[in-house]
């Protein structure tokens, strides 16, 4: 979800005694042109320009505040100016009015001061425009740099060793589960021509849709949408972009498919192993990154909004490391932010695996009524999310749009509630469940029919949302129930016929492009990918250093840069960590079977 998170560290920022004099001997300097003095005032913001197009944060010059002979401090300081209520215009017909916008203005402000201070140095910056237009100054945050310390220490030593052993078990036979080079030529292996090769091309373009929606968010935390920009003009791509949380529920129906694919070949499901060998799967990667982000992730660069989107969220790790370990993150705590933003989902597919056995089960006993029970499960979330969405006057999907609370209530009750997210994962556990059965031949006339179908819910699925952002149906708290509770079982079936017909021989060009040889080693750093790639795009956006305005061309362009290179820190994460558990994970694997 797209917020500003405005936290102060508490680390390091202790109000100095010397702060109101120091604050007072720089506007006295300012006023003589004393140099020292002036190059922090021309580091800061002195007249915000632009608030009525788009409020985003007024950066100042972050290099040159921090390089003063002084060394002062630099902070954000939040401006809300009353005299101008801003005027939000959503692409084309809605408009409303919003309250005023705050906007983070730069100050650079002497070192013996915190965010406090920097709201009596941001006032003195700002006094013409203050006596102006009035408005308000909140205090925010300020960058502290971190130092390389004992945990940092640590991850560096960690690294460095599980590179080493790589490398090293490269020049043996002995540990080729070990063996960065053994890993690497698996990583290119193709799969056997019983697999579901279809697949991999789907988690491709899948992990690349996720990538999109978090564009637009790293985006637009350096620059925020103008409500009546020339992208106003082009609501079918805001439709992509909005609706790139569909990959999620790709992914979820991928994963019950595998599952009960594998659980129905064998015929029996041995719930410790298959408990042990799916948390073996997720953990050690996820523990890698939880590690970095907690030791050392605040070392790898700097920029103004360093402070509000990696030292927080490293400090979240720090604070919050065991809830996201334990894949219970959407549960505990709620009102606490988790370590690392997107490992909702990371708890929502372990639950599901958790939960699984009780549609498993009935599947595998009473095929028929384990069907049924299905289906009645189905229908339960569907109810639910409708009835929700009617009494909360809830919005349709995670929508820019919707106010506050009703973002937030979207976001607890819906969004990240593992029961309401099951839609997809219960129509995976059936695909997988009865792919591999023999069927009898289908006609052609049902298997255009199928696509058909099938690519008319793709395309109603992600641009019907338009409906609610050109406001058509923008107050219809019907129509959003409607959406709301539908929209992922249609999409689920869509992709399950997609998966199936491909498999089964009639997919046609579309099976020939998702079984592409060159989708397979992707597809298996999907999974890495997905865990680095946000903390990736966010610290570019954080370490931005100068303010531009919100274009899809820029984020077209940086979208394609990060694409390209996420893949390398990917691929190391992969050779060092995720590799070698699974083949330690294969080795227990064969162990208990």
């Amino acid at each position: 979800m797209a917020v500003f998170l405005l936290v102060l560290l508490a680390a390091g920022n202790v109000v100095s005694a010397d702060c109101p004099q120091d604050v007072q001997a720089y506007k006295a300097a300012v006023a003589n042109g004393e140099a020292w003095a002036i190059q922090m005032l021309d580091a800061s913001i002195v007249f915000p320009d632009g608030l009525m197009y788009a409020p985003g944060p007024r950066l100042g010059h972050f290099e040159q505040c921090l390089s003063a002979p002084s060394a002062p401090n630099y902070c954000l300081v939040g401006y809300q100016m009353n005299a101008i209520p801003r005027y939000q215009r959503v692409i084309l017909r809605r408009k409303e009015t919003l309250p005023a916008a705050t906007v983070q203005v730069a100050a650079c402000v002497p070192s013996s001061c915190d965010a406090a201070g920097a709201v009596e140095v941001a006032a003195f910056n700002l006094q013409g425009v203050l006596d102006r237009y009035g408005g308000q100054l909140k205090q925010s945050f300020c960058y502290i740099e971190d130092q390389f310390d004992g945990k940092a220490i640590a991850f560096v030593a960690v690294s460095v060793a599980l590179i080493s052993a790589t490398f090293l078990a490269s020049f043996t036979e002995k540990i080729p589960w070990l063996s960065a080079r053994h890993n690497l030529i698996e990583l290119f292996r193709q799969p056997p021509r019983t697999s579901i090769h279809c697949v991999h091309g789907v988690r491709c373009l899948s992990i690349a849709w996720v990538m999109v929606g978090h564009k637009f968010y790293t985006q637009s935390l350096v620059a925020p949408p103008a409500p009546s920009g020339p992208e106003a003009a082009l609501p079918w791509f805001t439709a992509i972009g909005w609706n790139a949380y569909l990959s999620v529920d790709t992914f979820l129906l991928v994963s019950a498919m595998l599952s009960a694919r594998a659980i129905a070949k064998f015929r029996r499901l041995p719930l410790v192993p298959f408990y042990l060998l799916r948390i073996l799967r997720l953990w050690p990667a996820l523990a890698a990154v939880v590690f970095f982000y907690a030791c050392a992730s605040t070392l790898v660069a700097r920029g103004p909004l360093w402070a509000p989107h990696v030292q927080t969220e490293a400090q979240f790790c720090r604070d919050r490391w065991w809830s996201t370990l334990i894949f219970l993150n959407n549960y505990i705590d709620v009102d606490v932010n988790p370590c690392l933003s997107f490992s909702w989902y990371l708890s929502i597919d372990m639950q599901l695996a958790w939960l699984s056995p009780l549609v498993l089960f009935p599947l595998l006993k009473w095929q028929k009524k384990g069907v049924i029970w299905t289906l009645v499960l189905l229908s339960a979330t569907i109810i639910t999310i409708f009835t929700l969405t009617m009494v909360y006057n809830l919005p349709w999907t995670m929508s820019l749009l919707a106010k506050g609370d009703k973002i937030v209530l979207f976001w607890d009750l819906v969004y990240t509630n593992t029961p309401l997210r099951s839609q997809p994962y219960l129509i995976g556990l059936l695909l997988g469940f009865f792919i591999e059965r023999p069927f009898k031949r289908i006609s052609d006339k049902i298997i255009a029919v199928g696509w058909a179908a099938s690519l008319g819910c793709f395309f109603g699925v992600v641009f019907s949302v338009l409906l609610d952002l050109v406001g058509v149906l923008a107050d219809s708290s019907v129509a959003a129930a409607f959406y709301s509770s539908t929209h992922r079982i249609l999409w689920s079936c869509s992709l399950s016929w997609l998966i199936f017909a491909c498999h089964k021989g009639f997919g046609g060009p579309i099976n020939k492009f998702l079984s592409l040889k060159v989708w397979v080693p992707l597809s298996r750093l999907t999974y890495c990918v997905f865990l680095t790639h946000l903390s990736y795009m966010t610290m570019l956006a954080a370490a931005h250093k100068a303010e531009s305005q919100f274009t899809f061309y820029d984020v077209i362009l940086g979208y394609y840069g990060d694409i390209a290179l996420v893949w390398l820190p990917a691929l190391l994460l992969h050779l060092t960590v995720e590799a070698p558990m699974s083949g330690l994970v294969k080795i227990l694997a064969n162990k208990l079977q």
